[in-house]
């Protein structure tokens, strides 16, 4: 049996049985698997596991942490099935409510009160997804070896899958990286990037680079390039720091999320316009995710390109940056592109 069978086999069990779990692939690695059995509870140092947390911590999408009882290697020969109560799928927007919320943001940045803000939309799709999930995560990490795919599950909570470019911060013991990201076009269009395009991207640049330098790290820019995520592209910076402890790094995430590339900026201004034009939770969506090993170090990226799965049904989640110069339509078609990395996985 091929690891890739095993992991299918796996996730096809623990969503059956309703058990807590995760599987991830880091870009042009092998894939993880991690079961488990006991109550959830808060990581302590030396677990191995998966974190999530999502874009604002509720009552509703707590932070969570998967702890690694159980790989590949030692999977439970027989697990009991437990029972589950689905949440809610989440509320779905017109193109009419689109256009008037994108344009309430983008007049209140032509007045000068933010320079970006970001805003967000689900697409549901029917579908029987109980005998798809574990072929859709299978299928996306063939299909975007680039990318970071993941899925994972905490019954009563939520269940996502997704394949997403954007790493939020890696940790190795002594080295952290991140990388800004943000600006969209498809691939293969000739056009270049747009300066309302490039200023997005910019004001991410400067805004990480001052968080880390607000902790006196001896940061190192990469020069701007373009990064492939599956349908479309992106403007690119990584930004690197060497001699970092834990402590230092577990603060510079805590500074980082959530970014202007799934917010905004000034990040208080645009949290206040999302939460007030968006009338519903993002729940996971543009949170962070990803492997914690016991040694300490981590690699997260953050939640994007993503789906909340259900029974019958999926949501899709995208977003897009909006600045002053931005166009309503254009920013409705690049939500459109972007959901085409999931879209092409769950229709094949």
């Amino acid at each position: 049996m091929t690891r890739q069978v095993e992991i299918g086999e796996a996730i096809r069990v623990a969503l059956e049985n309703n058990l807590p779990f995760y599987a991830y692939r880091n870009p042009d690695e092998e894939i993880e698997f991690g079961l488990q059995l006991s109550s959830l509870a808060q990581r302590l140092e030396g677990d191995n596991g998966f974190v999530v947390y999502p874009f604002v911590e509720t009552e509703q999408t707590p932070a969570l942490f998967i702890k690694q009882e159980y790989s590949l290697n030692n999977f439970p020969l027989q697990v009991a099935k437990r029972s589950v109560e689905y949440p809610q799928c989440n509320t779905e927007i017109t193109y009419t409510e689109y256009k008037e919320s994108a344009s309430k943001l983008i007049g209140e940045m032509q007045a000068g009160r933010y320079q970006k803000t970001v805003l967000s939309r689900t697409i549901g799709c029917e579908v029987d997804t109980r005998n798809k999930v574990s072929e859709w995560f299978l299928s996306l990490c063939n299909t975007y070896p680039n990318a970071y795919v993941y899925i994972f599950s905490v019954p009563h909570i939520a269940t996502w899958i997704g394949a997403t470019p954007e790493k939020l911060l890696e940790y190795d013991g002594n080295r952290v990286s991140t990388m800004a990201l943000a600006a969209t076009r498809r691939v293969n269009d000739k056009r270049n990037f747009t300066q309302k395009e490039e200023r997005e991207q910019q004001i991410v640049t400067d805004y990480i680079t001052d968080k880390f330098n607000s902790l006196a790290l001896n940061i190192k820019i990469s020069p701007r390039f373009v990064k492939t995520a599956g349908p479309v592209e992106h403007l690119c910076n990584i930004i690197s720091a060497d001699g970092v402890c834990k402590e230092k790094a577990d603060h510079l995430l805590s500074l980082l999320h959530p970014t202007p590339a799934v917010a905004g900026t000034p990040l208080d201004k645009a949290l206040e316009a999302i939460i007030e034009v968006e009338k519903r939770q993002r729940r996971y969506y543009s949170g962070y995710l990803g492997g914690v090993k016991e040694n300490n170090t981590f690699s997260l990226f953050v939640n994007l390109r993503s789906m909340e799965i259900f029974p019958n049904r999926v949501q899709l989640y995208v977003g897009g940056g909006l600045t002053s110069q931005s166009k309503v339509e254009d920013e409705w078609n690049e939500t459109e592109h972007k959901a085409q990395t999931l879209l092409y996985a769950i229709k094949e």
